[in-house]
């Protein structure tokens, strides 16, 4: 089958901020080799406002698969809506089962999924896994199911290309002039929902004091979750904490005016990416070999390459395996404060 025989196509992706970010390109993707395509993208609560900014999405599909849409019952709920669309394409990069079930459950005409994924012989077609290719380029490849696509990524893969709302920019432009920052602004994201993601506290806020001396705009940023730790990180170092203060959306419009933002392996580096702001990215028990490196050409990967240990987990985890997180205490701040300033000379 050709792509051009769908005018109706739907993406799903239900995992975590990050993942929704690298799979917006294939939303771009298939804009590109199907114009008229009208593409639904089904996704989290939380993720949809960032999707919602898409130029190739027509709609974003929310599916609260904790809350509102939990269970079966939930699954055939969205599927449902999905019917009522008259979806005639599935594309799933999500590998879970409640995603397979979604899939076929809105009786698509044709149905794209990983030969990973759960139950995959339930999809019309199954496309490899390629563990060596980046998340971006993976997902892209899931359009080789069709017969008049042979290599989507033979050319290099630009950011997803998105529209920020007037009043999401007005709002940055209210809390820069609010706080008084100028550029190059700093960011530090150093939340993560796993904790061996997240790298030292009193290593954050060294390299943050150390620019916060130089003269620099300093911000932590990160959402509610995040406030107690960005709160006191900034505190410490004499920097600026909003988290908080923006949304997705506007974070991204934050990180455009940034001069570098040093994070964990989380969302952050991901949004960095759309926005043009280079990373640098602290990897402890997850590795970027994976496929969730930072993107972008000025982006910077520190991590400990001599342990043996790592990766210990394809996400990270709660507890370091060996009790030592010496994959986090062995990444010295100065690493870090290097890469940023390289990034910042360059930058003139």
């Amino acid at each position: 089958m050709n792509i051009t025989e769908f005018s109706q196509f739907a993406i799903i992706q239900t995992a975590f901020l990050g993942d929704v970010a690298l799979t917006l390109p294939l939303a771009d993707a298939i804009r590109h080799y199907q114009p008229e395509a009208e593409i639904t993208f089904v996704t989290t609560p939380i993720a949809a406002p960032l999707v919602e900014c898409s130029d190739s999405v027509s709609r974003v599909l929310k599916y609260d698969k904790r809350k509102t849409h939990s269970g079966l019952k939930g699954i055939s709920l969205i599927a449902d809506e999905l019917k009522q669309s008259s979806i005639d394409c599935i594309i799933a990069p999500h590998r879970s089962l409640r995603t397979t079930l979604l899939s076929i459950l809105a009786h698509p005409k044709y149905s794209i999924g990983f030969s990973r994924n759960a139950a995959s012989f339930l999809y019309s077609k199954r496309v490899n896994y390629f563990t060596r290719l980046h998340e971006v380029e993976r997902n892209i490849m899931l359009l080789t199911a069709f017969d008049d696509i042979q290599n989507p990524i033979e050319k290099p893969i630009s950011p997803p290309s998105i529209t920020i709302p007037n009043f999401d920019n007005e709002n940055v432009s209210n809390l820069i002039n609010h706080y008084q920052l100028y550029s190059p602004i700093i960011a530090f994201a150093p939340g993560s929902v796993w904790a061996t993601k997240r790298w030292c506290e009193e290593y954050f806020i060294s390299t943050s004091e150390y620019f916060v001396s130089k003269g620099y705009s300093c911000v932590f940023i990160g959402g509610n979750e995040d406030s107690e730790l960005c709160n006191r990180l900034a505190v410490a170092s004499g920097a600026i904490s909003l988290a908080g203060e923006t949304s997705i959306v506007q974070t991204i419009d934050l990180l455009k005016r940034c001069g570098a933002i040093l994070t964990n392996d989380s969302a952050p580096t991901h949004l960095a990416w759309i926005a043009g702001c280079p990373a640098v990215t602290i990897f402890g028990a997850t590795s970027p070999k994976i496929g969730f490196a930072p993107r972008g050409d000025r982006s910077v990967i520190i991590q400990n390459e001599t342990l043996a240990c790592r990766p210990c987990a394809i996400h990270g985890g709660n507890q370091c395996p060996l009790g030592t997180l010496e994959c986090m205490k062995s990444v010295r701040p100065e690493r870090a404060t290097r890469a940023i300033e390289n990034i910042l000379v360059n930058m003139m």
